[in-house]
């Protein structure tokens, strides 16, 4: 999925809402309302994405090990503030029902989610995206 879905508009410019803006937005005179405001605007985006999965049967069970391939825009990211994402994505999982019954991800503890590998994978300044694998204890 495209990097954008992470983006939010946020002191007049849109920016990646990674760990360093989040620990800003959270100090703010607006603090967790704004942060939960731009954390909705984020799992919205990343919504149709998970959806799409699931229609064509894809779902989480437990003792799961991720892998997120991230491919940015340009070197002046660092990974450990990437990783922060992970749990805008693992809310998004849980929160992604279809059928009213399906629900993509349970839980985010730690019976489903084992392990999480992040990779970086290089640089794309037209398309600046990352993959999301996973892989079964089980399988």
């Amino acid at each position: 999925m495209p990097l954008s879905v992470f983006e939010v508009s946020y002191r007049k410019k849109i920016q990646y809402l990674t760990l360093n803006p989040w620990i800003l937005i959270n100090r703010s005179k607006y603090g967790s309302s704004l942060g939960s405001k731009y954390k909705r605007q984020i799992q919205a985006k990343l919504m149709p994405y998970v959806l799409a999965a699931m229609s064509q049967g894809a779902h989480i069970e437990p003792a799961t090990q991720f892998t997120f391939e991230w491919t940015f825009r340009n070197k002046r990211i660092d990974l450990d503030n990437w990783a922060f994402v992970h749990k805008f994505v693992f809310d998004c999982f849980q929160e992604s029902v279809l059928d009213a019954d399906k629900v993509f991800m349970l839980n985010d503890n730690l019976t489903y989610v084992q392990a999480l590998h992040d990779v970086y994978k290089g640089v794309d300044k037209s398309h600046p995206n990352v993959r999301i694998t996973w892989r079964n204890e089980d399988e």
